[in-house]
């Protein structure tokens, strides 16, 4: 992208604004071809090079103002939604002060964006993308441990479901949202945002490639609910919050009337718990997440820290399914007695049995020859407006 008018001339595509004063990047012929095409989105606005980080101000000589936290944005161009909004949110980065703009398309740029804003010093970060984005950043800064302190991390709602964004309350219009969170971060003495805690889920095993990291796991028949939505609602220009009363009233209704077709008839599957007890059955819903909350609000229970696994599976569908539903969106399902309803907090969880798995919107299938285990992974701390902490 160009640099705006008046600003830098952009060398390798890496564009510097500090104070109005340009920083050049060392020429092309000295840097290799590799690192050309990983420059070329790569964006920072802000104030001067040599003003202290905010909470410095003790190391500040007396007098001298401290300036608001250095924040770094992560754009991934390949998220669902982000096409979308990336003009305008471009135009509203090239007015914003301590900035260090980022744009991605894989894991392994992910990483080396996290490595530059690590050496940038960044305080904050900002990820516009959807939850699989959200993902990748948390297994780079699991297998490439931050410096110090790791930033809290904001999220912008750019891919499909957007559960993690959600939860947050950030899933808005990403640019409106971004202005006021840039807004929030860079007022030195604002209360507006508040720090969460929340702990993704490791998986391993069950025949994955690789471990993976996620902050919502979908097993039985959420896999094939997850792809119905995807071909039948996902295409249209349909609000999100229409587009998600839609699918899961269609699905409760299929569930409801007992659809042979229905995406939630049951599967089979065993589960050992923390605990060592196992449970086997046939199941069509089962979910583990630490997100408090879920689609539209709902909660399996009605007050969670983010810190442990949520795990929930169902036997049945038919009203019973119906009436569970009803009971998270109204935030009481821990309240609700069934005897098909397993609903448990913990750490570490076993799963065995043949099927499909979907970790924040990504497919795999299970091997029934190697079970899948799910352990908390190190908590990351979000930020979330205070209205919205648990």
């Amino acid at each position: 992208m160009p640099p705006p008018q008046g600003r830098s001339k952009a060398v390798q595509g890496i564009w510097i604004s500090r104070t109005r004063l340009c920083h050049r990047a060392r020429n092309s012929a000295s840097r290799p071809q590799a690192s050309q095409r990983e420059d070329r989105s790569v964006h920072r606005s802000s104030h001067a090079l040599t003003t202290p980080r905010a909470g410095m101000s003790a190391a500040s000589p007396p007098g001298r103002r401290v300036e608001p936290a250095l924040v770094g944005l992560l754009t991934n161009r390949a998220a669902t939604r982000v096409a979308r909004s990336l003009c305008a949110l471009r135009t509203a980065i090239s007015s914003s002060r301590r900035l260090v703009h980022v744009e991605v398309t894989g894991p392994a740029e992910v990483r080396d964006a996290l490595r530059l804003f690590a050496a940038a010093g960044v305080d904050v970060l900002v990820i516009n993308g959807g939850d699989g984005t959200v993902q990748m950043v948390a297994e780079a800064l699991g297998t490439c441990p931050w410096p110090g302190r790791e930033p809290p991390i904001a999220v912008l709602a750019g891919g499909h479901t957007n559960l993690i964004a959600k939860d947050l309350g950030t899933a808005g219009d990403p640019v409106t949202v971004f202005r006021r969170l840039m807004d929030a971060i860079q007022a030195q003495k604002d209360d507006r945002l508040a720090p969460v805690r929340r702990t993704p889920i490791r998986l391993a095993g069950g025949g994955l490639p690789r471990p993976q990291i996620g902050f919502f796991v979908g097993l039985a028949a959420v896999p094939r609910a997850t792809l119905w939505v995807r071909r039948r609602v996902q295409h249209g220009l349909v609000p999100l919050w229409l587009r998600d009363a839609a699918s899961l009233a269609f699905l409760a209704a299929s569930a409801a009337l007992g659809w042979r077709r229905s995406p939630l008839a049951p599967v089979p599957l065993a589960f050992t718990l923390e605990d060592g007890r196992r449970i086997a059955g046939r199941f069509s819903v089962v979910l583990a997440t630490p997100l408090p909350r879920l689609l539209l609000g709902a909660r399996l229970f009605a007050h969670h820290n983010g810190e442990s696994i949520q795990f929930v599976a169902f036997t049945r569908t038919g009203p019973r399914l119906v009436r569970a539903l009803l009971a998270a969106l109204r935030g009481r399902l821990h309240l609700t007695a069934m005897p098909e309803l397993i609903l448990e907090r913990l750490h570490k969880l076993e799963v065995e049995g043949a099927g499909e798995l979907v970790v924040d919107g990504e497919l795999f299938s299970l091997d029934p020859a190697r079970p899948l285990v799910l352990t908390t992974a190190p908590a990351l701390t979000f930020l979330t407006w205070r209205e919205m902490r648990s």
